[in-house]
């Protein structure tokens, strides 16, 4: 059982986490404290190991990836001499995803959408097995970069309205202002006063519009959200890392179509209905079913 204990790194985790003793003290006494000491370590470990079985249950793919990442990680053990730096190298990423995705909630839900933030990717599961995916520009790396967050889609909203968060008003737009007077008002934003007088920078709903047609709302501390582009070009593009930090999506209307059949089926929504409603005012639609989304960093595939 020490043997098995010493060797946990290989499912992930950390040796620390379950205490060994060192049985070195004889007296009865210390061998009574140092059994109990491992017997604790033991039921740790098997209680843990317990839950995340059951989950596994539940997420019929979530055995497969540990196993191919415990498998990675003892290939990549098992390295020649000249390969050590690279084969640490790999186990720390492995290890690095396995501890993201112990991150997660414990319960990820029936249907959600999944959001891998370095391969630029958008995946809608449901029933265990993913139903559809499209491609997506994220964040630029560094102060602007997607956050890593756990959260649920609420409703979506058409012809949005696009309100220029006080950052990039404060660092991009005041300063183009100041060089050129019209500078934003020839790519069809306005500026207003917000109820504490503050400035306020929008861009009404157009074709023009930053936000383009669709936005898919999951309130958070972040402030970000997922929402259709007129910039389409850069779907094409290997590395799509060009956002101040939310989601633009390839395909909003069929990804729309994808959540509301989720959530309402009875309803009966189709690309084409939903191209219906676009126009010049914002109208929402609520997720009668609200559906988890999961933004995560995941850099090691099986």
């Amino acid at each position: 059982m020490i043997d098995f204990l010493h060797g946990v790194v290989a499912d992930g985790l950390d040796p620390r986490d379950y205490p060994i003793p060192t049985f070195a003290d004889r007296s009865p006494e210390r061998l009574a404290a140092d059994e109990l000491a491992l017997t604790n370590s033991v039921v740790t470990f098997v209680r843990q190991l317990k839950a995340a079985l059951a989950r596994a249950r539940k997420t019929p793919d979530a055995d497969t990836v540990i196993l191919a990442n415990k498998t990675k990680i003892q290939r990549a053990q098992q390295g020649g001499p000249s390969q050590s730096e690279v084969s640490s190298a790999k186990v720390d990423a492995i290890l690095a995803n396995m501890e993201r995705w112990r991150w997660l909630p414990r319960e990820v839900g029936t249907a959600y959408v999944m959001v891998n933030i370095p391969d630029y990717t958008l995946t809608v599961v449901n029933d265990g097995k993913p139903v559809w995916s499209t491609r997506i520009v994220v964040g630029q790396p560094g102060k602007h970069a997607t956050p890593l967050l756990a959260e649920t889609m609420k409703y979506i909203t058409f012809n949005p309205t696009w309100n220029v968060p006080p950052s990039i008003i404060r660092n991009e737009y005041l300063p183009a202002l100041a060089r050129d007077p019209t500078a934003l008002a020839r790519i069809g934003l306005r500026i207003g006063r917000n109820g504490d007088g503050s400035i306020r920078i929008y861009q009404p709903p157009s074709d023009r519009n930053a936000l383009g047609r669709v936005r898919f709302n999951f309130p958070n501390q972040f402030l970000v959200y997922q929402h259709d582009t007129p910039d389409k070009y850069l779907f094409s593009k290997p590395v799509r890392a060009y956002s101040h930090g939310c989601m633009r999506v390839e395909n909003p209307d069929k990804y729309a179509e994808t959540l509301l059949s989720i959530s309402q089926p009875e309803e009966r929504y189709t690309v084409q209905r939903l191209h219906s409603l676009y126009g010049r005012g914002e109208r929402n639609i609520n997720l009668k079913t609200p559906i988890p989304v999961y933004l995560t960093y995941q850099t090691v595939h099986r």
